[in-house]
């Protein structure tokens, strides 16, 4: 698998704020390979909504991105912000 540790980089240093951020760095497909998720149901479906991911799969991708859990769920948490700011 691709390296991105540039991305760990880019969430510490504040460049990457929400998912979709995140979503222009690492695609999808590799985020679902990672959640151990069907990749177009993860596409299609999941990555439009934040508010349905699990402090297990935040841990994953914590973990995976080498960053703190708390930068992952803060991502997380501007995304379901902005979303319901919209509506």
């Amino acid at each position: 698998m691709k390296d991105y540790s540039f991305v760990s980089r880019m969430i510490k240093n504040g460049t990457i704020k929400n998912v979709d951020e995140l979503y222009q760095q690492v695609p999808k497909s590799t985020i679902a390979k990672v959640l151990n998720m069907n990749p177009t149901s993860f596409s299609n479906y999941r990555s439009a909504h934040p508010e349905s991911f699990k402090l297990s799969e935040f841990i994953i991708l914590a973990e995976f991105l080498s960053v703190s859990l708390e930068s992952i769920t803060s991502i997380f948490a501007n995304s379901i912000t902005y979303a319901h700011q919209e509506n």
